[in-house]
């Protein structure tokens, strides 16, 4: 965690699937995309972005970025991250494009304490 250009919060993190598939920002046959969120903050808006995916669908790590979309002095409390796990047959193998099925979204806060 750290602040970047012009002030804002950026946020590195990693995720290890607990399914057999991946994480995604979003897929087509989803209403709901990725995201991430703060009560504490309202108003302040984030891009999200997955950095790096090991080629597999057998538990993958995933290394994840969040940048805010503009400063504030203080950027404690609580944020909430929603990821969309896409599932695929546990005989299926890894290959791109990726094909998966998006199941509902998965989520866990983040308690951030940073001014």
């Amino acid at each position: 965690m750290r602040i970047g250009e012009e002030g804002r919060l950026v946020v590195n993190f990693k995720t290890e699937a607990q399914f057999h598939g991946l994480f995604v920002l979003s897929h087509p046959a989803s209403f709901t995309s990725s995201m991430i969120m703060s009560v504490d903050h309202p108003g302040l808006m984030f891009s999200l972005r997955l950095i790096r995916s090991e080629p597999t669908y057998n538990q993958p790590a995933q290394q994840w970025s969040f940048v805010s979309d503009f400063a504030v002095r203080d950027y404690s409390g609580t944020y909430t991250v929603k990821l969309l796990p896409c599932t695929t047959p546990s005989h299926q193998e890894y290959r791109l494009p990726v094909t998966c099925n998006p199941r509902e979204p998965i989520t866990f806060d983040l308690d951030i304490r940073f001014q």
